[in-house]
C-alpha cells in the first residue's frame, strides 16, 4: 500500500489524484452497511466470512473528514485494515490521521 499525503489547495490535489477512485464517504457508508446484518434466532444462517473491500485508489478530500464519525478519524488505521487498498491519497488530513499513517509504517509520499 502506498500513501500520498498532500498539504495544499484542492485544485492542486485534484491534479495529483487518479481519474478513477473511491472516496472516504463512499467507503465508510459501504463498511457501515455491511455491519448491519440481522440474524433471526431460530432461522438457519450461514457464517459469513468478512471479505476485505478491494480498492485500487482511495481518495479522502479535506472536506470529507468532517462528514464522518469521530471513531473513523481516531481509528483510521483500523478503518484501513478492513480494506485491501493499493493507493491512498489524503488531502490535508487531520493530525490524528497523518500520525496513524506514519506509525503504521505505510509507504508515504508527501506531495
Amino acid at each position: 500500500m502506498s500513501s500520498y499525503i498532500f498539504y495544499g489547495s484542492k485544485v492542486e490535489f485534484q491534479k495529483k489524484t487518479p481519474k478513477h477512485y473511491r472516496t472516504l464517504t463512499d467507503l465508510v457508508m459501504e463498511l457501515d452497511v455491511s455491519k448491519m446484518l440481522v440474524q433471526i434466532e431460530g432461522q438457519e444462517h450461514k457464517e459469513n466470512s468478512v471479505e476485505k473491500v478491494k480498492v485500487e485508489n482511495f481518495v479522502a478530500g479535506s472536506q470529507e473528514y468532517a462528514g464522518v464519525r469521530e471513531h473513523v478519524i481516531l481509528n483510521f488505521a483500523n478503518f484501513l485494515a478492513k480494506m485491501d487498498v493499493k493507493n491512498i491519497y489524503l488531502h490535508n488530513p487531520p493530525l490524528q490521521i497523518s500520525e496513524q499513517i506514519l506509525l503504521s509504517n505505510l509507504v508515504i509520499r508527501a506531495k
